[in-house]
């Protein structure tokens, strides 16, 4: 089962932007983490993510060892034979098909709006309520939750599958 916090913006009409987002990550033994998907490729993606925990986040950047979001996403499915031009969130949030909360599974992308006027963010979720990503400038790519973050739940454009 899958739970979800929904939060509701404030009426204040406070934007979901990049200063407001939560700056600590988990901690924890990532490296030995298996993920549990349904698919043997989205396990594979998640583990790839994983491995840049740490990297530095360079807008623009597509790794091997400086990212942005969506670079992120485009190398560590491109290590697994995932092939697409390299792109932008809002672009990743057309791409695949379109998965409901109550289908996500590891390997999937999660979009988001962190600015209100476009989809701005993703990450690659890799289970138990998480996604591994590259925030912004002030961070390096690590693991949040995703799906108890009143952050993460109130700026979620939506889910895709690439693989």
């Amino acid at each position: 089962m899958i739970v979800i916090l929904f939060a509701s913006v404030s009426s204040s009409g406070t934007s979901n932007n990049a200063s407001d987002m939560p700056d600590d990550g988990i901690q924890g033994d990532f490296d030995n983490y298996e993920p549990t998907g349904d698919s043997e490729l989205g396990n594979k993606i998640v583990k790839s993510a994983l491995s840049k925990r740490g990297c530095k986040y360079v807008w623009g950047a597509e790794g091997p060892d400086e990212f942005d979001c969506s670079g992120l996403v485009w190398w560590a499915c491109n290590e697994n034979g995932v092939t697409f031009t390299r792109t932008t969130a809002q672009e990743l949030s057309k791409m695949g098909t379109e998965v409901k909360l109550h289908e996500l599974q590891p390997g999937d992308i999660m979009t988001f709006k962190t600015d209100p006027t476009y989809v701005s963010h993703v990450g690659i979720f890799i289970g138990n309520g998480m996604m591994v990503h590259a925030p912004n400038e002030r961070t390096v790519v690590r693991v949040d939750k995703v799906l108890t973050s009143e952050y993460w739940a109130r700026a979620l454009y939506n889910i895709r599958r690439i693989y």
